[in-house]
């Protein structure tokens, strides 16, 4: 059964999405912690996340853009935002 973000109790509003990057990483988040929608800036933990699900979204982010993230970058950035700019640093 899929969760609502706005049953999550974050307390802090979506942030959208503002590049395709982005978009793709915030659809493998909810995809993968069963969430309706994950804002960029949305805690990894706080959503629920764990190394497991960590290790799930490494292996989609390099199948679907063709990065390699270690499942310790997924937990160790904690944001899709955060998790895009360490990408992008990397080249």
């Amino acid at each position: 059964m899929m969760k609502t973000r706005s049953g999550l109790g974050l307390g802090t509003p979506l942030v959208e999405a503002s590049n395709p990057t982005e978009m793709t990483m915030a659809a493998i988040f909810a995809e993968f912690l069963g969430i309706d929608a994950v804002g960029v800036e949305d805690e990894f933990f706080a959503l629920g996340g764990e190394s497991f699900v960590a290790l799930q979204i490494s292996l989609a982010i390099e199948d679907r853009l063709g990065a390699t993230i270690e499942a310790s970058q997924v937990t160790a950035c904690g944001t899709v935002r955060r998790l895009c700019e360490a990408l992008a640093a990397r080249g």
